[in-house]
């Protein structure tokens, strides 16, 4: 297995390095598809620093820019992007990929279980669910979304991003054709997603592709960053917390 792992970036940046620390060294190359201009058309060009070091750092790092076209949805933007990063990787000669954002971490160990398993298996397309955290690395959602996670899949000519998975997954995560998926069971690996663990929550709402589900994001951003323990969370009326510890020492 020669393995990509892809990232999708433009904001969260700081949350990028210690996510590629987890998998370096299980994967043979590090792509970054990153924009300096949102979908929405916002720029963040101070990405270009953190991602300067990044490639400093570990020499398996390559880097692409994507100029999104802003005559289209920011979810068809969000596929071309994972599209560029499949075909990258099939340029390179990679025979699996794995797409992921900058706000989410594997353990380790577990990584490697998984990447074993789907080694000596006939699968050519993965998932796994993900904890979701909240403000803090420490506050994690309880109960769990209700979602899965595209993990590690093969490689194929022609393969587009964008397809259906067995189980519900972001549908700019998808890819065609699969055949055999295999889901992980929560005991074997679990996605650990900070997604709302930000230096700059406004950033992030306003430019998800999600931004019309989010209502008066200003109201959201003043709500969510004077939040405390016990109080309603912001955004996810239905869940509550549960403290656990720094995994990834994110607080440190």
């Amino acid at each position: 297995m020669s393995l990509a792992a892809i990232y999708n970036t433009f904001d969260g940046e700081e949350l990028l390095e210690g996510s590629i620390a987890q998998i370096v060294d299980q994967v043979d190359e590090v792509l970054i598809v990153y924009q300096l201009q949102s979908n929405i058309g916002e720029y963040y060009p101070e990405l270009l620093t953190t991602l300067a070091a990044i490639k400093q750092r570990w020499q398996k790092v390559r880097l692409r820019k994507y100029e999104p076209d802003l005559n289209l949805t920011p979810s068809n933007n969000e596929r071309m992007k994972r599209q560029i990063g499949l075909d990258w990787a099939m340029e390179l000669g990679c025979t699996h990929y794995l797409f992921l954002d900058n706000d989410e971490y594997y353990d380790t160990q577990a990584f490697a279980a998984a990447k074993a398993k789907l080694e000596l298996g006939e699968y050519d397309a993965s998932a796994c669910r993900l904890y979701t955290y909240f403000k803090q690395p420490t506050y994690r959602l309880q109960p769990m979304e209700n979602y899965w996670v595209p993990f590690m899949g093969r490689l194929k000519t022609g393969m587009k991003a964008g397809g259906k998975f067995p189980v519900l997954v972001d549908p700019t995560r998808g890819v065609k054709p699969i055949e055999r998926c295999y889901l992980f069971a929560e005991h074997e690996l679990m996605m650990h997603h900070f997604s709302y663990v930000r230096k700059d929550i406004g950033r992030k709402l306003r430019n998800s592709s999600a931004a019309r589900n989010f209502g008066n994001i200003a109201q959201k951003v003043e709500q969510f960053n004077a939040w405390q323990p016990g109080q309603p969370l912001v955004h996810f009326s239905n869940y509550g917390i549960v403290e656990v510890p720094d995994l990834f020492d994110l607080n440190s």
